[in-house]
């Protein structure tokens, strides 16, 4: 879960180390904030490690260019949404993933295979979209 609340941004460690690991270019402040305490290198010891959100960020560099980022969820945006509201969003934004799923999925082996990194980021994309 990756959440931003004015103008300060939540990631869980999990988020913060697929970040460093999959993306070529973040700020260092990304780098500072996560490893505020001193720890040279953060472990995850079991599933649950990485539901925590340890790492806030704050500082403007960090700040503008989580702003840039599709992926993470403005909170302020949908505390006051009704329920009915985020209850229809939820099934609109479900239904396009599975429909886009179920046509990847129809596709020949060969062609899955090739496109596999490709479909899976964008089906994990649109997976926090659904809350979006």
């Amino acid at each position: 879960m990756k959440i931003k609340i004015g103008d300060k941004f939540y990631l869980q460690k999990y988020d913060v180390a697929h970040l460093l690991h999959e993306l070529d270019e973040y700020p260092g402040s990304i780098l500072d904030e996560s490893f505020n305490d001193g720890d040279e290198m953060f472990f995850m010891s079991g599933p649950t490690d990485g539901y925590r959100f340890e790492c806030l960020f704050e500082k403007p560099e960090s700040v503008e260019w989580l702003m840039k980022q599709d992926w993470i969820v403005d909170y302020d945006e949908y505390v006051k949404m009704p329920l009915a509201e985020l209850e229809e969003l939820l099934g609109r934004l479900s239904a396009e993933l599975s429909s886009e799923i179920q046509e990847f999925n129809a596709k020949d082996e060969s062609y899955r295979r090739r496109h596999f990194d490709e479909a899976n980021d964008k089906f994990s994309k649109a997976s926090t979209k659904i809350l979006r």
